[in-house]
């Protein structure tokens, strides 16, 4: 199964989208620091390991973002088509469980037998 033309732009676009969304809310979020404005130092040091732990989760799951996009660029890059089994496997699963929830989210349909994209 490749993804090809506009579905394929769909989805590298979607994963772009949905990156930039996590890199601006982490900017966002830094900005927001308020540790700083606390009198007492031991309610400071408090604050600021919250706020350095909230920052070392937003960078983990914008890192994440990042790796699954890269993954997406190569794969839409690629010359070659990928079998779903290959790309399920990529993700821990079978292909038969990613064709069932690219058919639940409606990006395919079965037709005689054969998986098919539904067009954009």
């Amino acid at each position: 199964m490749g993804y090809t033309g506009k579905e394929a732009s769909r989805f590298k676009e979607q994963y772009i989208n949905e990156f930039n969304r996590m890199k601006n809310h982490i900017s966002q979020t830094s900005k927001d620091l308020d540790s700083y404005m606390i009198e007492d130092p031991v309610e400071r040091a408090k604050r600021w390991i919250e706020e350095q732990q909230q920052i070392q989760m937003l960078e983990q799951r914008a890192a994440l973002y990042e790796e699954k996009a890269h993954y997406v660029d190569e794969i839409l890059k690629s010359q070659n088509v990928l079998t779903i089994t290959q790309i399920a496997k990529d993700y821990g699963m079978s292909g038969m469980a990613l064709n069932r929830i690219l058919k639940e989210e409606g990006v395919q349909y079965k037709l005689r037998g054969q998986w098919l994209l539904k067009s954009a």
